[in-house]
């Protein structure tokens, strides 16, 4: 979710994004052809990183994230606004802890489901969902997070070896190094 303080890049972080912008290019050629709204669901309870980067690399036209509160009948107008009111594709990414208008209580599971539906009864396009849930943990990773792994664990041994404790390895300003673990 790349949630964790004191670092600019978690572990893992890009290889969940490529799979979330490789998910956007396998279903725009769907949305394309049936003229449908898809909504892509994926990591994200706390922190839209994953949503923000995967849907700007992956081309989507709308961003649901914890960050900030979606407006579905804003979201609906966008919709209507890029689709001229005829079915045309339309690519959604809904971190699964997106967060409601003010007053709506926040969906424990399914955001995805519902933001569909909702999106299909506010415009009259055909929507669907995908949900990639753990899909994004598994797997190989990608090159960025196995040089990354790879330089933290160095940084690690080194920080080990100088007799050091209660350290967090850490990317800042570009440059892996180790900080005090409360900070």
């Amino acid at each position: 979710d790349n949630d964790v303080p004191g670092t600019k890049f978690a572990v893992g972080f890009y290889t969940a994004v490529e799979i979330v912008s490789g998910s956007l290019d396998r279903l725009a050629t769907t949305a394309a052809s049936h003229g449908r709204i898809m909504v892509l669901e994926v990591m994200g309870r706390d922190s839209g990183f994953v949503a923000l980067y995967g849907g700007i690399a992956g081309g989507a036209d709308v961003i649901l994230m914890p960050e900030f509160a979606y407006d579905l009948d804003a979201v609906a107008r966008h919709v209507r606004n890029i689709t001229h009111d005829r079915p045309s594709s339309v690519l959604v990414v809904v971190a699964e802890g997106a967060t409601p208008p003010e007053g709506e209580r926040r969906q424990k599971a399914n955001v995805g489901f519902a933001i569909a539906q909702a999106l299909q009864a506010r415009t009259g396009l055909d929507s669907r969902c995908t949900v990639l849930g753990h899909v994004q943990r598994g797997g190989s990773p990608g090159a960025f997070d196995r040089v990354l792994g790879s330089a933290f664990g160095a940084r690690a041994v080194h920080v080990l070896a100088a007799g050091e404790s209660k350290r967090l390895v850490a990317m800042r300003g570009g440059f892996v190094t180790d900080i005090p673990i409360g900070e």
